[in-house]
């Protein structure tokens, strides 16, 4: 009996809804005008829009569809106001030596382009993109960059500098 009620008063709430319920908007009428430039505009091809003398395809202010919303954009600033460790390039940096202290734990000699020499160690921070020294190994010193991706977020990439790289 509880049951058969209970059935009773969803339906009733049901029917009671759909009879609530506000009937869906009509889209206004475009004016006669619009609707004939809409047509001829969508009755001309492809083809024919790019035949016409007049055509002409103005790229300002929009994206390059050929690239990649997923690639990653360097933090724009002024470069000059860092310190000259903070300018390097991590690509164009050469490893020197790397010292292994127990005490004071390891440190890479690096070369940058320009000839100037420095020592890197866990924490320092270095390159262009507000770069910190997390590792440091024989093999090389590993580092982790801030990048702004393609919605503003605020990214992190790690990047390795090898001791030795490929010839």
């Amino acid at each position: 009996m509880v049951l058969a009620f209970l059935l009773a008063a969803v339906a009733a709430g049901q029917v009671m809804a759909q009879e609530a319920a506000p009937a869906p908007a009509v889209p206004a009428e475009a004016p006669a005008e619009e609707k004939a430039v809409m047509e001829t505009e969508q009755k001309r091809s492809v083809a024919e829009v790019l035949e016409d003398e007049n055509f002409h395809y103005n790229s300002a202010g929009r994206r390059d569809p050929f690239k990649s919303l997923l690639t990653l954009q360097e933090k724009k600033k002024d470069v000059s106001l860092l310190p000259p460790i903070q300018q390097l390039e991590l690509e164009k940096i050469k490893i020197t030596g790397i010292v292994l202290d127990e005490r004071e734990g390891p440190r890479a000699m690096i070369k940058a382009a320009n000839g100037r020499t420095f020592i890197v160690k866990k924490g320092t921070v270095i390159g262009k993109n507000e770069g910190e020294v997390i590792e440091v190994s024989l093999q090389g010193f590993r580092v982790v960059e801030k990048y702004v991706d393609f919605m503003g977020k605020e990214t992190l990439k790690e990047v390795f500098v090898k001791a030795r790289p490929k010839r």
